[in-house]
């Protein structure tokens, strides 16, 4: 999925989430009073908020995906921790590198610094639900 996002051209990535950065610009209603000016100028930065999210989340999942696969396997969790952080670090970093081969994309450093927090987030997000499970089952 973080591959086929990549190879989108700028104009199918930028029409997808202006397509959902309008949707959210809609909600509110004393926006239709605004002028064309003013509406794109509130559009620029909804969609760079959106689209930040967007690396955010998916490679949250990159991470939940990654930590749950190591932990299954039975790794120590430091060492999932560490091996999830740099493969996330890793594919951060190469998508980011393909980018710069797809016409009107570049690649950006604070996007690979978003995906390393997601990856990190979707992590705290797996250890916390084993820290509950854990503690659910002691109190049995």
């Amino acid at each position: 999925a973080i591959f086929k996002f990549s190879s989108q051209q700028s104009e199918q990535s930028e029409g997808l989430s202006r397509k959902i950065s309008g949707a959210i610009i809609s909600i509110v209603p004393d926006n239709k009073k605004l002028n064309q000016q003013q509406y794109e100028n509130i559009l620029a930065k909804v969609d760079c908020v959106i689209r930040k999210i967007a690396h955010f989340s998916i490679y949250t999942i990159l991470g939940i995906v990654l930590i749950s696969l190591f932990i299954t396997v039975k790794l120590d969790q430091d060492k999932s921790i560490m091996i999830t952080v740099v493969i996330g670090i890793l594919y951060a970093m190469s998508d980011e590198i393909h980018q710069n081969f797809v016409d009107g994309r570049s690649p950006m450093v604070t996007d690979v610094m978003i995906d390393t927090a997601g990856v990190m987030f979707g992590i705290c997000i797996i250890l916390g639900i084993l820290r509950i499970i854990k503690t659910k089952k002691n109190k049995l």
